[in-house]
């Protein structure tokens, strides 16, 4: 087989910088193979929760419509900038999506087109490929799970195609959608000057998907953040926000949505003295949504579930008493 990538310039600007990886598993068998392109284009449609919820925790209210009153109040919404680096390929047997080849593609840039050029023998088959920007993730055939120690922004998608042997060139589209959740924090208080780093640690973050379908398996590996601040963080006027990103599992039928479990949240100083610190239980997850959480999270607490106690190892006056 005969692999290679041809660029366009539509909504993603993607250069080819060669193929890392490549797995032929079974392929086929044909004298004549068909020359056959895929040109694909990227959804980045994340809609941000209109009603932010105060910390420290609680279910963000559902997504408003696109013509939801304007009484109803707006946070702007943090939009990170994708960084897709690589192109995961892959074509299975349409009938027994059994595995025929993987292939990585490195790409570079983000705002352009991009087309992928194959020869496959005369068949149907399920075409499927995932965008991101993880260097060190890893793909697994035999069961097609891309596992990520890193969660980046990531979009998947697939095609059933059917290659007739009396064509020569045939051309599909692909549409990827976003794969993933974002989470982000929002702060109403300015750093303090004794606060030097922010900690964000969960139960556990989802981070893998298949390659196959698309799906999210429910397994979860611990996940921790340390935000180091610099002078200019801390003016009066600015506000540091927090974002990462989590893979989403199915929600179970009882469920309105898939769960962090915990997010805890701690304000140090330079030596690792707690300064605040609060959980957030059940965070939820909804696919190419933010949950946005807003509230203090830096400044010192001084009444926050703990009393602060001092005492006073100085006598007092005498009283004098006399004995009988």
């Amino acid at each position: 087989m005969k692999k290679f990538l041809a660029f366009g310039s539509a909504a993603l600007l993607l250069t080819c910088g060669g193929c890392q990886e490549e797995s032929i598993v079974n392929e086929p068998v044909s004298a004549q193979p068909v020359s056959v392109r895929f040109a694909l284009t990227l959804r980045e449609d994340i809609e941000p929760f209109l009603r932010t919820r105060n910390l420290p925790g609680g279910l963000p209210g559902e997504p408003a419509a696109a013509n939801a009153s304007p009484d109803e109040e707006e946070t702007p919404s943090t939009q990170p900038v994708s960084t897709l680096s690589y192109i995961e390929y892959a074509v299975y047997n349409n009938d027994t999506e059994e595995l025929i080849e993987h292939r990585r593609y490195e790409v570079d840039g983000q705002d352009g087109s991009l087309q992928v050029q194959d020869e496959l023998t005369a068949g149907i088959y399920k075409v499927c490929f995932l965008a991101h920007g993880v260097t060190d993730a890893t793909f697994a055939e035999e069961n097609s799970l891309v596992t990520f120690p890193e969660v980046e922004d990531t979009f998947w998608g697939f095609q059933e195609i059917e290659v007739d042997a009396t064509q020569t060139d045939q051309s599909f589209s692909v549409g990827l959608a976003r794969a993933v959740a974002g989470i982000e924090l929002v702060p109403t208080d300015a750093v303090p000057e004794q606060v030097d780093q922010f900690l964000i640690e969960t139960s556990g973050r989802y981070h893998q998907i298949c390659l196959l379908d698309g799906k999210t398996p429910a397994v979860t590996e611990a996940f921790s953040l340390t935000v180091a601040f610099e002078a200019e963080d801390k003016l009066p006027d600015t506000r540091v926000k927090h974002f990462f990103y989590s893979f989403v599992p199915e929600a179970a039928p009882e469920a309105a949505s898939a769960f962090l479990d915990a997010m805890i949240l701690t304000s140090q100083s330079g030596s690792g003295e707690v300064q605040r610190q609060r959980t957030i239980t059940q965070v939820p997850l909804y696919r190419n949504r933010i949950t946005r959480y807003t509230g203090t999270l830096y400044t010192p607490s001084i009444v926050d579930g703990l009393f602060d106690l001092q005492i006073d190892t100085n006598w007092g006056e005498y009283v004098d008493q006399v004995l009988e």
